[in-house]
């Protein structure tokens, strides 16, 4: 059964900040807006030096901006719907990719799949046959930038 959480963000919670308000990028920067909001209770932040600023014109390459994914949360159940004999061979081209540490990170739900990794695991699957999907514990929908 797939459930699906929304997450809301109502703070930006950011490394460093830009205070540059004349880039031509800063209404949509992640950085920038994070810097106005003054979301940050540290007496000291980390800025970007003025010294990068972009010139007039110029793109900024330090521009950031928010991305909604659908992440999958846990991998117990995604063997549900494989033939037995090919569960070793299909978790160890997966373990392959991931990693065996991130492997069981996503499978105890510390840690979500990207897109690009349910699109891996979706053509494996998809080449066992066309009732053999992928199964995941839930769906939230993440920001990133």
């Amino acid at each position: 059964m797939e459930t699906t959480t929304t997450v809301q963000t109502t703070a930006i919670k950011c490394n460093s900040y830009c205070y540059n308000e004349s880039c031509p990028q800063a209404a949509t920067c992640v950085l920038r807006r994070a810097a106005i909001a003054g979301l940050s209770d540290e007496p000291f932040v980390e800025a970007l030096n003025p010294k990068f600023y972009p010139k007039p014109g110029e793109s900024c390459r330090y521009y950031r901006v928010e991305k909604k994914i659908k992440a999958a949360w846990g991998i117990r159940k995604l063997y549900d719907s494989v033939p037995y004999a090919e569960v070793s061979t299909l978790r160890d081209k997966i373990i392959k990719r991931l990693g065996r540490s991130k492997y069981y990170r996503i499978y105890r739900c510390e840690i979500y799949l990207s897109p690009e990794e349910q699109q891996f695991i979706n053509s494996l699957f998809s080449s066992l046959g066309e009732n053999v999907k992928p199964v995941y514990e839930y769906y939230t929908e993440e920001i990133i930038w």
